[in-house]
């Protein structure tokens, strides 16, 4: 008996390391084109970890990573959004605004895409939202801040990032220095450029 009395700390401690383990589980948030050939995913590691987001390409079951988790959130000179921050429930909706085109091949278009906004709460109580947009041809996100205030706001700051694949290529611009006739945009594309290349400039 003695011995049970000595072990039951232990157990009830590894039970409570168990339940924490079980509410920390990494929590998504996906959206998918309309023809499921893409997806993007906002994901949140632990609870108020910083936010992070995935683009995967293909049919759902062979769906490939083609951007690996990268960082999201923006700071304001009066809030921060990027750590901390706590969800809330997400909202979807489907996408099909038409629009015209002053010059092109066709001026009188349509673009399609199922969209997800997912709500945060900063440690503060103030809110952004991140809009995410998934289309046939590409993906798109935006932040936004649907508190009503007429007062003008700053942003000082941005967590959001891109990292590519170490295989991932690149067709890129050289950059101009500027000067009377500069930049002109004339300068010859660079293409096959492997991720990680340092810039010229």
């Amino acid at each position: 008996m003695p011995t049970l009395v000595r072990r039951a700390p232990w157990l009830l401690l590894l039970l409570a390391l168990g339940g924490s383990q079980a509410q920390a589980a990494p929590v998504s948030w996906n959206v998918e084109a309309p023809g499921r050939g893409l997806a993007l995913a906002v994901e949140q590691a632990t609870p108020g970890a910083p936010l992070t987001y995935r683009v995967e390409l293909g049919p759902p079951a062979a769906r490939r990573t083609v951007l690996p988790s990268s960082p999201l959130g923006l700071r304001r000179a009066d809030e921060e959004f990027v750590a901390g921050l706590r969800p809330g429930a997400p909202s979807r909706r489907t996408v099909n605004e038409r629009y015209e085109l002053v010059r092109g091949k066709r001026r009188q278009l349509v673009a399609r895409a199922n969209e997800l906004v997912v709500p945060f709460t900063n440690p503060q109580g103030h809110r952004m939202e991140i809009v995410v947009r998934a289309y046939d041809e590409g993906v798109a996100f935006r932040y936004r801040f649907p508190e009503k205030d007429a007062r003008p706001v700053w942003v000082v700051g941005e967590e959001t990032g891109f990292r590519l694949p170490p295989e991932a290529r690149a067709w890129l611009m050289p950059h101009d220095d500027p000067s009377k006739w500069h930049p002109a945009y004339e300068a010859a594309y660079l293409d096959d450029v492997p991720a990680g290349t340092p810039s010229p400039k």
